[in-house]
């Protein structure tokens, strides 16, 4: 008997078994293939805009992906540093194989976690009580409690032209029979499609005609531990850019009748934030070109992902569009590029816990959810194994809010509105996105660590020490310092924008304080201000909950609004605020803009 059953180890599947097992509890990790564990299954990267903020926030809650990914990088870069603060991110590159060897290697050796090679197939319930699974060998395994992280393998069909398989990923069998348990037990499902690109042999390239994109000379760690252990780095290899052409495109249009997605044999609805190429060249015809980035998927690796043109379509006519790019003219495929269908649950039936609402103890994380990306993945994870744990040892559980963490706002967004495409994390989706950051993920999650044992004795006490310096010369700001030979504050310099925070961190950082905490000093003061304002307008918002919208209000004449936001609301047409406030898909940054257009038209009445 299990404490805890996690099916499925993908992303979310390992930050659930982590969290669990911190608990002294019995988990079974039950995967399809042991050898397969943590697969990075598309773009070889972890962090980005938002995302690299979820992954440093899974670092102040003792994650495991942070840690994993640091010794993994082959290419640390921070995202948008020309932006403000909210737009600013970490990603890495990562040796995709080296991180699947380290992660299946770090959860193997934790003594109350037993990996079991099979696949589930029936859940069982003692009325409303999570009981028990079964398995395609015919074993049953007693829980007190069911995590399932399935990612893309629930019912699972891969696309390549005409051809379909039932599979997760191209060459690994799906999960068909787990579907008809959750639908038996009356779970919603809906159906999703998401696809990868080729993966081509590194030595057919010409990369001397590709544009060289490099990363950070220094490291760019997600984890603390990191910079407490200095934490010696792989090689860094540089990622590649190129340009498709008119001749690209006349490939996929000359061959509509041979993709996947265009002759009808997929239902499900893909990602609009990570389109197909030819979604791209039939949906914005206009322009003429598309970038790739070609990515390398290890240091020794021979195999280079084609980031940015997904296809379905035809594996013989794969290598003829390839070939129409710059650089591409002897390219060669070693896996081809297909698309997958999938089954996941309407989150609307999950708490903010992520328990389901009428089951007690059956969690769902990850794609299951309706979510796309590791780090989305990871996120609801370590929310689903700290729930399941806690509720297992009859304790209370616990909600990450939208104002704490960005894993808090995609969870609330996806189990309130629902999702009727791919949930992708945007720094728009968050009310407070000047306060979600990289340099203040330690503080604004602190609240958890003190509750709860996710983080070793020694990295607590470093981090408590950290916070307690930064609030200390925080303290200080307005005390009297030289600046070019001048009396001054720091609260000054700052906010007159004559210092960087380089030369800040050089002049008044004397402290053993790490560069993440003097980053959160010198950003506070800066947006001061700022951050006052946004509060401002998010509360604003939440008193216009009531408002009528005027029947003859034109949303399309707000120059802000992206073209989805129009279309969803014109799609529901909102009479109220509230109703605004409740369409799938609209984001904050939406909302604020709606609502000082409507104050103008009020003023002008």
């Amino acid at each position: 008997m299990f404490d805890i059953i996690v099916c499925g180890a993908g992303h979310a599947g390992l930050e659930a078994s982590y969290v669990a097992s911190k608990f002294d509890l019995r988990i079974a990790l039950i995967t399809m293939n042991y050898d397969t564990i943590a697969q990075i299954s598309c773009n070889p990267s972890i962090g980005g805009i938002s995302k690299g903020i979820v992954v440093k926030d899974l670092d102040a809650l003792g994650g495991l992906m942070p840690q994993i990914s640091d010794k993994a990088a082959i290419q640390f870069k921070k995202l948008n540093t020309k932006k403000g603060p909210a737009m600013q991110a970490i990603r890495h590159q990562i040796d995709k194989y080296y991180y699947s060897k380290l992660a299946t290697e770090f959860i193997s050796r934790i003594p109350n976690i037993t990996i079991i090679q099979d696949e589930i197939t029936n859940i069982l319930l003692d009325k409303n009580e999570i009981k028990g699974i079964e398995t395609k060998r015919g074993m049953q395994y007693i829980c007190k409690s069911l995590i399932i992280t399935s990612g893309t393998f629930l019912n699972g069909k891969i696309f390549i032209g005409k051809y379909s398989s039932d599979n997760g990923r191209l060459g690994e069998f799906a999960s068909k029979d787990l579907s008809g348990s959750l639908k038996d037990m009356g779970i919603r499902l809906k159906r999703f499609k998401t696809g990868t690109p080729a993966r081509v042999k590194k030595s057919s390239i010409n990369f001397e005609k590709l544009e060289k994109q490099y990363g950070s000379e220094k490291p760019l760690f997600f984890s603390i531990k990191s910079y407490i252990n200095n934490e010696k780095n792989l090689p860094q290899l540089p990622c590649y850019l190129v340009h498709t052409n008119e001749k690209t495109k006349k490939i996929i249009i000359e061959h509509k009748n041979d993709i996947a997605l265009y002759s009808g044999m997929i239902s499900g609805i893909g990602p609009r934030y990570c389109p197909s190429f030819e979604d791209k060249v039939f949906k914005f015809a206009d322009k003429e070109k598309h970038q790739i980035f070609i990515e390398p998927e290890g240091i020794d690796a021979e195999t280079m992902y084609l980031n940015g043109i997904s296809t379905s379509l035809a594996e013989k006519y794969q290598k003829d569009l390839l070939q129409t790019i710059e650089g591409f003219e002897n390219i060669e495929i070693i896996k081809p590029a297909y698309a997958v269908e999938y089954d996941i649950i309407d989150p609307v039936q999950l708490k903010h816990t992520l328990e389901l609402k009428n089951i007690h103890n059956l969690f769902f994380a990850g794609q299951i959810n309706g979510t796309s990306g590791y780090e989305e993945a990871a996120g609801q994870g370590f929310v689903a194994g700290l729930n399941s744990a806690l509720s297992v040892m009859n304790i209370e559980q616990v909600t990450i809010k939208r104002e704490e963490s960005y894993i808090g706002v995609m969870i609330d967004d996806i189990i309130t509105k629902s999702v009727d495409e791919p949930y992708r994390l945007f720094t728009a989706r968050a009310e407070a996105r000047l306060e979600l950051r990289n340099d203040n993920a330690y503080e604004r999650l602190s609240k958890f660590n003190k509750n709860y044992p996710l983080l070793d004795k020694d990295t607590k006490r470093i981090i408590e020490e950290q916070i307690s310096l930064k609030r200390k010369i925080l303290l200080s700001k307005d005390s009297t310092v030289l600046f070019n030979e001048k009396k001054t504050t720091i609260d000054k310099i700052i906010k007159q924008n004559v210092l960087n925070f380089e030369d800040f961190e050089k002049l008044y950082i004397h402290e053993n304080l790490f560069s993440d905490f003097a980053e959160s000093i010198f950003l506070e003061i800066k947006y001061e201000g700022y951050i006052e304002h946004e509060k401002q307008i998010v509360e604003r918002i939440k008193n216009r909950k009531n408002f009528n919208i005027p029947e003859d209000f034109d949303f399309t004449a707000i120059k802000t609004l992206s073209i989805e936001t129009k279309q969803r609301i014109l799609k529901y047409k909102p009479k109220t605020f509230y109703e605004l406030l409740n369409i799938p898909g609209i984001k904050p940054t939406d909302l604020i803009s709606i609502e000082i257009s409507l104050r103008k038209i009020s003023r002008i009445n």
